[in-house]
Order: C-alpha cells, then structure tokens, then sequence
C-alpha cells in the first residue's frame, strides 16, 4: 500500500537525482581542465547532495526490509513461550501471515530499492561519466 502511493514520485526523483549526479559528476571532471577553483566548489557540493539522496532512497528501504524480516523471527521466538491457546492461534496466523508475504520496496515494478540498485546506479554513474568524457573537445 506505501510503494503504490510513492512509486511515481519515487521514480521521478531518483531519476532527477541519477542525472544530476551524472552531469554534475561530469561538471566536476570538466572544470578541472579549468583553473577555475571557485566553480569547482558548488559542483561538488551539489553532485556531493544528489549523491548522498540517492544512497538515503536506496538504504532506508533495505534497512526497513531487513527490519521487517528480523520481527518476523521476533514473533516466532514469541510463539514457543506458554500462552493461552487463543493467543498462540492468532501469533500462528500472524507468522504465517509473515511468512507467505515477500516484502521489498519496488519502484512502478521497474527495480527493487536495496543495496545491489545502489551498486548499479554508482555503475551506472560512473558509466555515463566515462561515456560523456569521450564526447568533450580537446583543449588547444
């Protein structure tokens, strides 16, 4: 029910966050051709921002989700303590109310926010980097 309400937005984000990153990583690369210490400084500091909002967008869900599966052995440790037959039905519907559901962070069902998408976003970055530093003119 959360990751339907925030999917597009989520999206929406990491995308501008993603591109930025990269044109101002690019930025960043660009300018120290230049002797221009003074522009460097906000470049980085904005590329330095987008970089730490898409580790935050990335880890939070993973932490949850590590989380969620940590109160699932949690409520199982609860299960073998003595309690009275009502409540040890319901703690047993509740574990397998747990157990048959799979819990992640999706983004419109294009990719999962946890570590390995942080892995590939910084690929991904490092990549478009690469591929727009063939494209720049020499200097005479």
């Amino acid at each position: 029910m959360v990751t339907s309400c925030y999917q597009l937005p989520l999206l929406v984000v990491i995308a501008y966050c993603f591109g930025n990153t990269v044109f101002r990583t690019y930025s960043i690369i660009a300018v120290f051709r230049n002797r221009h210490s003074l522009i460097r400084i906000p470049a980085i500091i904005w590329c330095i921002g987008y970089g730490c909002r898409l580790i935050l967008i990335s880890l939070v869900p993973s932490i949850t989700v590590a989380q969620a599966k940590k109160s699932r052995m949690l409520v199982e440790r609860l299960n073998s303590r003595h309690l009275d037959d009502a409540s040890k039905e319901e703690i047993s519907i509740f574990i397998s109310h747990l157990s048959s559901r799979n819990i992640s962070f999706s983004v419109c069902g294009f990719f999962k926010l946890n570590i390995p998408f942080l892995r590939s976003i910084a690929v991904a970055i490092v990549t478009y980097v690469i591929f727009l530093m063939q494209f720049t003119l020499p200097d005479n």
